[in-house]
């Protein structure tokens, strides 16, 4: 094991038949867990050529836990690709925030804002999805919308979340909306967060990002 700044190693000098199977490195700290997973296969032999080294290696890793997503009976927890960030706009500009997931099964997920659910019948926000890319998108953005966006994406194996503040200036004043606003709306994001029901050092795939 090798760990330097950002960057960390497993390193396998000799590799053997006993260190085929799935490897996984997992980073914690106080407000969740990231993971990551791959396969090692190991051939008896090595190939006579280039083409036929790439066949078995694709052959190899023909697994249940090579495929991951491609399985049904695999569960893999949320993985998000792709994030959304904090975002300041004038009143009355369109606002966009994307994310794409990826889980296996399907994830179910959701949308909050200010820790409150937002659903069809809030005529606000315009909620879409297409595959694994999730949208949310404000035709025009108020400074009654400012405050904290989040999306969870959630099915067996875990949870993924992630949050944004949205600001929005009110043109009357010239100013961006409240801080005070702002605290609050991320005081309670910070406390919907928490979910005592589940311990983060042990829920597979249960990650925070803001």
């Amino acid at each position: 094991l090798w760990s330097q700044g950002f960057e960390h190693r497993l390193v396998i000098p000799y590799v053997g038949h006993e260190h085929a199977g799935v490897y996984c490195i997992a980073a914690a700290n106080s407000l969740g867990q990231a993971e990551c997973h791959c396969v090692i296969s190991v051939i008896d032999e090595p190939a006579d050529s280039g083409v036929e080294m790439l066949a078995a290696s694709a052959a190899s890793l023909d697994t249940p836990a090579a495929r991951g997503c491609c399985t049904a009976d695999c569960l893999v927890p949320p993985e998000l690709l792709s994030l959304f960030r904090d975002r300041y706009c004038r009143s009355g500009e369109p606002v966009t925030l994307e994310c794409e997931v990826a889980a296996s099964p399907a994830p179910k997920v959701t949308w909050s804002f200010n820790g409150q659910p937002i659903d069809s019948s809030d005529r606000r926000f315009s909620v879409s999805s297409r595959g694994r890319l999730h949208r949310l998108r404000l035709a025009r953005a108020t400074p009654a919308e400012s405050g904290r966006i989040c999306l969870a994406a959630e099915n067996d194996a875990g949870l993924a979340t992630c949050g944004a503040l949205l600001i929005v200036e009110d043109p009357d004043s010239g100013r961006v909306c409240s801080q005070k606003v702002i605290r609050a709306s991320t005081k309670l994001f910070n406390r919907r967060a928490e979910k005592p029901s589940r311990d983060w050092q042990t829920t597979p795939g249960y990650s925070l990002v803001t």
